[in-house]
Order: structure tokens, then sequence, then C-alpha cells
């Protein structure tokens, strides 16, 4: 027995340029069942995607423009009939020419790599990105200079919610938190008991 999940389409215009790419995810895969990750290009036929490996469809220097990629997932479970598992699954696209998009806020607790120049392959954790100034503030400085023409590649972060995991990463079917749980005091809280008394004459 198989099921099939269907992912939102991709909008890949603001990277303008097509250079490389990486899909990624977290899976679980019980003996004998299956993982089967797809990515299609503006409608065209799905193709499989290796986990770490590049979309299906794209060339270097490809213009992104009006370019969107869905991806399909197909699972299969196991000899045992347990279901195997995959979330955060995770497009990264790097484009000639990129700049960051994404509402004030969508890289905040995410990540950012440098690909060139004296950081390269150092990367940091975004402590808060402001989309109206277009700045990217880092929890910690860079151990050497940043120059003009250092690139980058950058992720959104979770913030651990509800919302982030509903509407930053439409994977709020794996969310695994548990929000509206009382905490510890509410927990271990004793009730304030109030007595009512009443005089009768």
């Amino acid at each position: 027995m198989s099921g099939c999940i269907r992912y939102p389409a991709l909008d890949l215009t603001p990277a303008l340029t097509y250079k490389s790419s990486t899909v990624d995810w977290i899976q679980v895969l019980p003996a004998g069942g299956t993982i089967l990750v797809e990515a299609s290009v503006n409608g065209d036929d799905f193709g499989a995607v290796s986990k770490g490996g590049s979309i299906p469809g794209l060339s270097a220097s490809d213009s992104l423009a009006s370019v969107y990629v869905t991806f399909k997932v197909t699972l299969t479970k196991g000899t045992n009939g347990t279901s195997p598992t995959l979330s955060g699954l995770t497009p990264q696209v790097i484009g000639e020419g990129a700049q960051l998009t994404g509402a004030t806020a969508y890289y905040n607790f995410g990540g950012l790599k440098w690909t060139s120049g004296l950081n390269k392959g150092r990367a940091m954790e975004v402590k808060r990105w402001d989309a109206s100034t277009r700045t990217v503030v880092l929890f910690l400085p860079m151990p050497n200079l940043l120059a003009v023409g250092d690139t980058f590649e950058a992720y959104p972060g979770c913030a651990k919610d509800i919302a982030t995991c509903r509407d930053t990463f439409d994977n709020i079917l794996n969310f695994r938190g548990e929000p509206y749980v009382p905490g510890q005091d509410a927990l271990t809280a004793i009730a304030d008991v109030k007595q009512n008394t009443s005089v009768q004459s």
C-alpha cells in the first residue's frame, strides 16, 4: 500500500538565473519501505530526485523567470506494515545575482552559509531578517571581513510554532509540538477555593 503527497508549487523567479540546486529531507525508512521524491518544472513530467541531489529539468544559466517547481512524494509501507515518514523537504536553489526574498522574520533562526570570499564554507545562524531594509543580522560576527561581492546561501528558520510550520514550510501535518498543553506552573498550581459565607437573621 502506498500514499502520495503533492506540495504547493515553488516560485524560483527570485533566483534570476539558475546556477545549482540541492533537495534534502529527513526520513525514517522501515525495512522494505520506499520513499520516492519527484519534481516537475512548470508542469512537465515528474523526474526522480535523490536525497541531496539537484532538481531535474534545470540547467546552468537557465532563466528562472516564471519558473515553478512542484514536488511529489510517494510513500510505500514496509514489509511489517509500517509506513515510512518524510519531513523537512527543503529545496535550495542558487542563482546568479539572486537576492533574498521573503517577509520580515522569514530567515529568523535560520542559517547563512558563505559560498565565496574570506569566509567561504563558514556558516552562522541568522538572528534577524528585515525585508524592508533588506538587512540580515547574524547572531555572531564572522571571523573574517566581508567584502562587496561575497556570496552566500540562506535558508529560513523555524520558530517551532504552528504558524511557522503551516505558513513557511506548509508542513502542519508533521507538527509534533503541543502548544495547548499547560505549562508546569499551571499543572502544579493549587486550586484557589473561595468560601462563600452567608448570614441569616
